[in-house]
């Protein structure tokens, strides 16, 4: 006989399996087998569903930062606006002011005149 180098190289892969005592009466009834899945599959929709609603909660958490970013960002530029039309009414008032005691050195009373803006 002639030495063959390929069956030498031919590796055989063992995959152990855990070892379930499996009745007769299992062995033969295909329904048992059946009845053994549905539980497998009723199991992993249970935890489709629980990992459904952690990532709707962790989604809905995301959004209301978001949210909470967008109102905060606007709060700033409406307290930023009110500064600057604080000042604008400052400076009106303030030239308001000097034009009143300019007509009171002139002697008139003139309140009527226009604010320059």
């Amino acid at each position: 006989e002639e030495w063959n180098k390929e069956e030498e190289k031919m590796k055989i892969q063992v995959t152990l399996v855990e070892k379930k005592n499996v009745g007769m009466i299992k062995m033969f009834n295909p329904r048992l087998h059946e009845v053994d899945l549905q539980k497998e599959v009723r199991e992993v929709k249970k935890k489709i569903k629980e990992e459904a609603r952690k990532a709707s909660k962790i989604e809905e958490g995301i959004t209301q930062n978001i949210s909470d970013m967008k109102r905060y960002e606007e709060e700033i530029e409406r307290q930023k606006q009110k500064k600057a039309y604080g000042k604008i009414l400052n400076e009106l008032q303030g030239q308001q002011s000097e034009w009143k005691k300019f007509d009171k050195k002139k002697g008139k009373q003139n309140y009527k005149k226009k604010v320059r803006y």
